[in-house]
């Protein structure tokens, strides 16, 4: 117990001991829809598409069951309803995936073997709902859950905002400075 007061302080020292068992890699790519290459980070415009790439890897000595993807979409990107594919050893050309739950819920996208790997892919489109004038960074995370181990990881679209309304509004001009210093306060 420490009184109140400047002339008294005091001192916490605490103790942190990290524990992390890495379960599975998750990466997160991007890109403009219909080009190849993938990303951390792509430069787009409002109402242009993107599409995103979850890529999953169990790095456990086990299989591991029921693999959770869940995808957290910022305020300016929109999920395009229907638009997941799932691509793993069973589905090597892909397969819609029925549910639009990925970022809501997440999706369950099965079982898979040590070093066995998935690939979750969908699209997005650029909005407007609350973007700044200037660039403004959309950050878009992915999550995978395996019996509540979570591993993450995150991909940016850049968005810059240059429309008439972010046009440089005229100052109001400066009022003029008076010429002597109103007297304030108290007087004789």
């Amino acid at each position: 117990r420490i009184p109140g007061c400047y002339k008294y302080d005091g001192q916490v020292t605490i103790q942190v001991k990290i524990h992390k068992s890495v379960t599975a890699k998750l990466s997160k790519t991007v890109r403009l829809k219909g080009t190849k290459d993938w990303k951390e980070s792509v430069d787009a415009k409002i109402g242009e598409e993107v599409e995103f790439q979850i890529e999953y890897v169990n790095l456990l000595a086990d299989q591991v069951n029921n693999v959770m993807i869940r995808d957290v979409l910022p305020t300016n990107l929109e999920y395009v309803a229907d638009s997941t594919i799932l691509y793993n050893s069973n589905h090597k050309n892909g397969t819609k995936v029925v549910e639009n739950t990925l970022t809501t819920t997440g999706i369950n996208i099965g079982s898979y073997g040590v070093k066995g790997n998935a690939y979750v892919r969908f699209t997005a489109k650029v909005i407007n709902k609350s973007l700044t004038c200037g660039k403004n960074q959309l950050v878009n995370w992915a999550s995978s859950t395996v019996d509540s181990k979570v591993t993450k990881d995150d991909a940016s679209v850049m968005v810059t905002r240059d429309d008439d309304t972010c046009k440089e509004q005229p100052t109001p001009p400066t009022p003029p400075t008076p010429p002597v210093i109103p007297e304030t306060g108290a007087t004789e």
